[in-house]
């Protein structure tokens, strides 16, 4: 997945590619994927902090959240979409990643399995 996403950045880094929101969307499933399986099993299951592969699934959720948010963007300010309302609404602003970060840090198992439910709520075309 993760060599899929590199090869999907270099392609769109350039017209007219860049600005394709179809592709911008199948770039921003596969950040949501990539992420889902970048937290570890124990992770899930609350026997481990989630260390690098909870900040690897931030990172891939950030980059699908950009996508969406320039989709939205480019179509004056309304996702057409009903999948991309709903993904970006799962993947939540920058505000509650904060929250569910200071939630974490106090234990209690919070944010568990957060990046399962994306994974089996992706829009499958």
């Amino acid at each position: 997945m993760r060599d899929l996403a590199r090869r999907m950045d270099e392609r769109m880094e350039a017209a007219p590619y860049a600005t394709e929101h179809e592709l911008m969307r199948v770039r921003a499933a596969v950040a949501v994927h990539t992420g889902a399986l970048s937290v570890p099993v124990d992770r899930v299951s609350g026997d481990d902090d989630g260390g690098e592969g909870r900040r690897a699934r931030d990172r891939e959720r950030a980059k699908a959240r950009q996508l969406l948010l320039q989709i939205r963007e480019d179509c004056g300010g309304k996702l057409e979409l009903r999948e991309d309302r709903e993904m970006l609404a799962e993947l939540g602003s920058d505000e509650e990643e904060d929250d569910d970060e200071d939630e974490d840090e106090g234990g209690e198992g919070s944010g568990e399995g957060q990046g399962l439910v994306m994974y089996s709520s992706l829009p499958m075309r």
